[in-house]
């Protein structure tokens, strides 16, 4: 069973929505037929926080998370999300490049 969780920030464009969309259900039908159930869901908010709310509702056992570009002083100024998953997860956590 795996949970597909995308956290939508303030600054996603509307284009940038529909391609998010579109790959997280791209990553649902993969996940699908390799025999996953797989339970999709975008929220908003920030992150660093939404992640680690949601693993610990869903008691997760490993969260997987995307190491991606952030705005440099985005990231100087709150730090990245991987980093801020590691740091405070109460589970395993894996950075996916």
């Amino acid at each position: 069973e795996a949970r597909v969780l995308s956290v939508i920030t303030e600054k996603l464009q509307h284009d940038s929505k529909m391609e998010l969309t579109a790959k997280v259900q791209d990553l649902c039908r993969g996940l699908e037929t390799a025999g996953i159930d797989v339970h999709p869901s975008m929220i908003e908010g920030d992150p660093r926080s939404a992640l680690l709310r949601d693993a610990e509702c869903w008691n997760a056992d490993t969260i997987f998370v995307g190491a991606h570009a952030e705005a440099k002083i985005d990231h100087f100024l709150m730090g990245s999300v991987p980093t801020a998953v590691v740091s405070r997860a109460r589970c395993a956590v894996e950075i996916v490049r």
